[in-house]
């Protein structure tokens, strides 16, 4: 990524395709959800080299409260509890194994169980 990209990819919508090849909201979303969680992105890139995007996370002990029961003892893995995810990817087989994933642990989505 160049550094004019860089600067502006976690604006919503902001694309490199040419017209008609498609947009999205790309890492803004993502962006979003770990400013309110208190969190922050980092993005490392060199021209012709690749890209990183790291995403830092606020430190917290709710995971482990969730996850254990009120005696202490481990629960097990937390599974969904009805929530609703919309999966979006471009590539359908990507599209469709992060579904079926969701889909194993309990999430429902728009077009399914």
């Amino acid at each position: 990524m160049s550094a004019d990209v860089r600067a502006r990819a976690l604006v919503p919508f902001f694309t490199t395709k040419q017209a008609g090849e498609g947009t999205g909201l790309g890492l803004a979303p993502v962006y979003g959800f770990i400013k309110q969680s208190g969190g922050h992105c980092q993005i490392d890139s060199e021209p012709g080299k690749g890209t990183t995007v790291i995403l830092y996370l606020a430190s917290t002990d709710q995971h482990e409260r969730t996850l254990t029961a009120g005696d202490g003892e481990p629960r097990g893995l937390a599974r969904g509890r009805g929530e609703l995810i919309l999966v979006t990817e471009d590539d359908a087989d990507v599209r469709a194994y992060s579904a079926d994933l969701l889909h194993e642990l309990g999430v429902r989505s728009p077009d399914g169980p």
